[in-house]
């Protein structure tokens, strides 16, 4: 019969040796990470990381015709001193792609994960 950690992945907090191993195993597949918060294991092995509220996510609308780009920065700003004000390291503000935003985002010191946001009504 199998072992059970052959049967279930098993979750933890990371040491600091994990998230070395983490950084090493997600670069050889082609992908980062950004603040893991937990190590996913399977077969006593660590094959990837969930990162739960690690991240505050920021989202926005503001009109495209009655808002000017330095109403945005102003917006962005606010967002920024928000987040560090309660304590956060990073901030994650999705955007689409036909955003105005867009093209001012990397500008503006935002990192382009390159990764699609998706949302789950709980």
């Amino acid at each position: 019969m199998d072992k059970q950690s052959d049967l279930f992945v098993q979750i933890r907090r990371p040491t600091e040796q994990d998230i070395t191993i983490l950084l090493d195993l997600a670069k050889q597949d082609g992908h980062g990470i950004v603040c893991p918060t937990h190590c996913v294991l399977k077969n006593e092995q660590i094959v990837g990381y969930v990162s739960v509220g690690a991240v505050p996510t920021v989202l926005l609308w503001l009109d495209t015709k009655r808002v000017y780009a330095r109403d945005s920065r102003a917006v962005l700003n606010f967002v920024i001193n928000a987040a560090a004000d309660r304590g956060a390291a990073y901030v994650n503000v999705p955007c689409n792609e036909d955003s105005p935003f867009r093209l001012y985002m990397d500008r503006l010191g935002f990192v382009n994960m390159k990764m699609g946001t998706f949302v789950k009504c709980l």
